[in-house]
């Protein structure tokens, strides 16, 4: 009991008392007595939570170390990425080969090689800075033509709208002025929405 009372061993873990006190041949039911009459309560159940550890400490490993199982569903599907990216590679090797794994430079046709150069004097001069000036000033040139011819037939076309416009108008007006005669002739009231 004095052993307890003192500052050291009160600063101590729980688990280190009862560590102790159980080397000395203590039992959990002496243990917790010896702490109520040093002032410690220590409850029996925390006693003997403590004392099941020190004597199985293999308890908590095993519990650790398991495994998860891998299912039938995750195996397939990595081995679906797996054949994936496989299939990507030979595509990407494929297509690229020619550019990428060639081993020294290329033999290329007479014929073939004359027909790349002059394409590619044709590319130069049609992305010349002037050339390429020439054909902007030249396609916005070409959409203010169009959009010109564009305007007197939007124009016309409006036009005729009104005018349709307006002779409905003129003709709604008068089938409603003879549907009112009628209506006085006969003497009845005029539908909602008609007036």
């Amino acid at each position: 009991v004095q052993f307890l009372a003192k500052p050291e061993v009160r600063a101590s873990s729980l688990e280190r008392r009862v560590q102790f006190l159980h080397s000395k041949g203590l039992t959990a039911a002496e243990i917790h007595t010896a702490s109520g009459q040093a002032g410690q309560v220590m409850p029996l159940s925390a006693v003997e939570t403590v004392l099941q550890r020190l004597r199985d400490p293999t308890a908590q490993i095993a519990a650790a170390e398991a495994e998860p199982q891998r299912s039938a569903l995750g195996t397939f599907l990595d081995t679906l990425k797996l054949a994936s990216y496989a299939g990507l590679a030979l595509w990407t090797m494929k297509k690229y080969s020619p550019f990428v794994f060639t081993i020294g430079p290329r033999e290329w046709p007479r014929a073939e090689a004359e027909d790349y150069s002059s394409a590619d004097e044709a590319d130069t001069a049609e992305t010349s800075p002037k050339n390429w000036y020439d054909m902007h000033v030249s396609d916005k040139v070409a959409a203010e033509a169009e959009a010109a011819a564009k305007d007197p037939v939007m124009e016309a076309e409006l036009e005729r709208l009104r005018a349709d416009n307006s002779s409905m108008r003129s003709e709604l007006a008068t089938l409603k002025g003879q549907y009112r005669q009628l209506q006085r002739k006969i003497g009845t009231q005029s539908p909602p929405g008609l007036s």
